[in-house]
């Protein structure tokens, strides 16, 4: 019993022995980490694409991603053109897996310096470049050379001469002035004097913008424009034009102007020369400011003017980039703001420089302070 005993214990340890040296059962495959869902694309749909619109065949420039997308930025030099580059790495950081790099230059609001800046970005490599242009016809030369280097350019709301460009996308400068122009019409009932900022003298924007003035004005006769000049998208401009103004014009009834940052200096000018109240309008774009000031009870109109318009752009860069097709020319639709509607675009204790975006509050702060540093 014992021998017997002694003979099935040592063959429990030798199957033991064996067992152990075998071989091992393979692990189960890890599985690999899911990567992070890329956000499907979404053009913004083509509002009001003129009749006849080209559409552009994109397939020569389509390449495999990440990219690097280059923006020729006329300045910095206002909080809008600061807020552009805030809301195109906002766009980009929302799709690491598209985006390399993105390259921004600052021309400083300087013609030489742009062209210069376009030599620059070709020389880079970049995938393809977005301009806001400091000039309608003396960047065609620099746009010229990019599409000849095989890199597709996208015009930005500053409208350029000639059509080589993979698209151009309009802010839709000429609706926002006629909006303006005919708010004040309105408010006036078709009489009264008004003074009138332009923008920038020479940009598209502004050739744009006059024309549309000119063209509301020939059709309301009763309305006489006292003065016009560039309030230059500056506080300090238009205060100081304000009061020129107001020591010229006995009677200024309403004040049609661009940008709401020079429209607040001429609010200044008025309430300091005790003739605020005796203007009944005011017409300006969407600077927090100046919609705080409307919120506050001012007689006025906004318009908004797409300060975050390099989301746009960078849609239509995958799209380019993609190899899908495009127009050549596409407007975005502005919204008017009144006292109705003004709770909609008005961002709680706001800085006055910020303007109604896609961006959270919290990512506009965020990525002005990255802009600043660029």
């Amino acid at each position: 019993m014992k021998k017997s005993f002694l003979v099935v214990l040592s063959l429990l340890l030798v199957a033991g022995i064996v067992a152990a040296c075998g071989p091992t059962a393979a692990p189960a495959a890890a599985a690999e980490p899911a990567k992070p869902a890329v956000p499907a694309f979404k053009m913004p749909d083509y509002p009001e694409p003129p009749a006849g619109t080209k559409m552009v065949d994109t397939t020569k420039w389509k390449k495999s991603p990440p990219w690097t997308i280059g923006y020729a930025n006329a300045s910095t030099a206002n909080s809008f053109r600061q807020f552009t580059v805030a809301a195109l790495y906002w766009i980009a950081a929302q799709y690491p897996q598209l985006v390399k790099d993105i390259v921004i230059t600052n021309a400083n609001d300087s013609i030489p310096k742009q062209i210069s800046d376009m030599e620059d970005l070709i020389t880079k490599g970049v995938d393809i470049i977005i301009i806001a242009a400091t000039s309608k016809d003396a960047l065609v030369p620099a746009v010229d050379k990019a599409m000849a280097a095989g890199i597709p350019v996208i015009v930005l709301e500053r409208s350029l001469a000639g059509e080589n460009y993979a698209t151009f996308i309009d802010v839709n400068t000429t609706l926002i002035a006629t909006t303006q122009a005919q708010a004040v019409v309105d408010a006036l009932g078709g009489k009264g004097n008004i003074v009138t900022f332009g923008i920038k003298p020479g940009i598209g924007t502004a050739i744009d913008q006059e024309a549309a003035i000119k063209a509301v004005l020939a059709k309301n006769p009763g309305i006489h424009q006292l003065a016009f000049d560039y309030g230059q998208v500056s506080t300090s401009v238009g205060k100081t034009l304000m009061e020129a103004w107001l020591q010229t014009y006995p009677q200024i009834d309403g004040v049609l102007g661009w940008s709401g940052t020079e429209v607040r200096g001429a609010v200044e000018a008025a309430k300091e020369a005790g003739r605020y109240d005796q203007i009944k309008v005011w017409a300006a774009k969407d600077e927090m400011g100046y919609l705080q000031l409307i919120a506050g009870g001012m007689p006025g109109v906004g318009v908004v003017g797409f300060a975050d318009c390099t989301i746009d752009a960078f849609n239509a860069a995958i799209r380019i980039l993609s190899g899908e097709t495009v127009p050549l020319y596409w407007r975005l639709t502005p919204t008017v703001i009144t006292s109705k509607n003004i709770g909609q675009f008005v961002i709680k204790d706001a800085p006055f420089s910020w303007f109604p975006s896609r961006m959270s509050p919290a990512d506009i702060q965020k990525y002005l302070d990255i802009a600043a540093t660029k």
